[in-house]
């Protein structure tokens, strides 16, 4: 029983969703380039909010998320951050294209193209990469599928750079995680 596409419920979605990247916009502008900073995004918008009530808007939606990842990125960590992640991607992206997996299993790195393009989809209406249960696997997966020597495995020190980016990685999540789980207790 699939609501038809014109139902109320999906108005007002769009309507969320416009409201928020309406409020989300405002709040860039007051700081562009370094962006209010990792986990703000809730704070940042119930105050653009307040502000926009204020000025005699009478709407009010309450969300966590912009629901558009580029934005709810750049509205926390800022162009510079911005910048820096669409460089990751771009990277990953590289690494792919360019994995042995393309010629000794096509299907898994196809596989693994589609994965990821899938998560890229979702992040223009969700926000995958602000879950770090979401965005983790697409990253591992574009990261596992990168080049290896043309032996068909990675060189000793590949694998130990490998092992210590990953632990260098959750050490730098796990204070933002435990500022989350604080946040919210």
């Amino acid at each position: 029983n699939a609501a038809p596409a014109s139902s109320p419920e999906r108005v007002a979605a769009l309507v969320e969703r416009a409201w928020t990247w309406k409020l989300a916009a405002r709040a860039l502008r007051e700081q562009p380039l370094a962006g209010s900073g990792p986990g703000s995004f809730r704070s940042v918008y119930l105050a653009a909010q307040a502000r926009a009530r204020e000025s005699g808007e009478t709407f009010y939606h309450y969300t966590e998320y912009a629901h558009l990842e580029p934005l709810h990125l750049w509205t926390e960590l800022g162009a510079v951050g911005l910048g820096l992640w669409c460089w990751a991607l771009a990277w990953a992206f590289a690494r792919w294209r360019a994995s042995p997996l393309r010629t000794a299993a096509p299907g898994l790195w196809r596989g693994i193209g589609a994965g990821a393009a899938g998560v890229l989809v979702d992040a223009l209406l969700s926000f995958p990469f602000s879950v770090p249960p979401a965005a983790a696997p697409c990253w591992l997966l574009l990261w596992g599928a990168g080049p290896a020597t043309s032996s068909g495995s990675r060189p000793r020190g590949a694998r130990r750079a490998g092992g210590r980016a990953a632990a260098i990685l959750l050490a730098a999540a796990l204070p933002a995680l435990l500022g989350l789980a604080v946040a919210d207790a």
